[in-house]
């Protein structure tokens, strides 16, 4: 078990559970008997139009993701959590296995956990079209369009997603001069597979 790995998994295992099981307990209440208040959330969620419900998955997704990243602070020692009358310290994460070898995760002089998971939340592939797209703007002499796809480059989570559907629909036509769409369609469908 390596750092990267456990980011990994807890990207995958945490957030990515917690921001799917939130959305799908919303659609149809989950269990066999189903509180009311499940069965209230789940109507009043399935009565929204497309939009809301698009919003109430994206503050779901940046819940999630602030519960990860602000936990993996604390893991790192970047944020203090005890009293001023308490010891202080430092947390320290060891994976162990079967036959009792340590492997300690969150390392100090490696590289943050929540540094990391930040890393994961964006895949490589989503960075990478967003600088194509960039580079295609300032190319063609559109300062504006390349300014707006770097803001969005530099927000979080949904944000970032919401941030760069604006920019599509407001500069479809740039893109679609560029040779650039299908680019922009395979973001938007990740942002698509990502929320509801």
């Amino acid at each position: 078990m390596t750092p990267e790995r456990f980011v990994e998994l807890v990207k995958e295992v945490v957030h990515d559970g917690a921001v799917t099981g939130t959305l799908q307990g919303y659609r149809k209440p989950v269990g066999r008997w189903p509180s009311q208040t499940k069965v209230d959330r789940c109507e009043w969620f399935n009565a929204l139009g497309e939009k809301d419900r698009q919003q109430v998955a994206e503050v779901v997704y940046d819940t999630a993701y602030a519960a990860v990243f602000h936990f993996l602070v604390v893991l790192d020692g970047m944020t203090a959590m005890w009293e001023s009358d308490e010891p202080v310290g430092r947390f320290e994460l060891d994976f162990v296995t079967e036959d009792f070898q340590a492997f300690r995760i969150n390392r100090e002089d490696g590289e943050m956990l929540h540094d990391m998971f930040h890393g994961e939340v964006l895949p490589p592939a989503w960075d990478q079209a967003y600088e194509k797209l960039r580079s295609a703007a300032l190319s063609a002499g559109e300062p504006d369009i390349e300014r707006e796809i770097r803001y969005a480059m530099n927000r979080n989570g949904s944000e970032a997603m919401g941030e760069f559907r604006r920019i599509a629909a407001k500069h479809h036509g740039f893109f679609v001069k560029a040779g650039l769409l299908g680019d922009v369609e395979e973001i938007l469908r990740y942002i698509d597979r990502r929320f509801v």
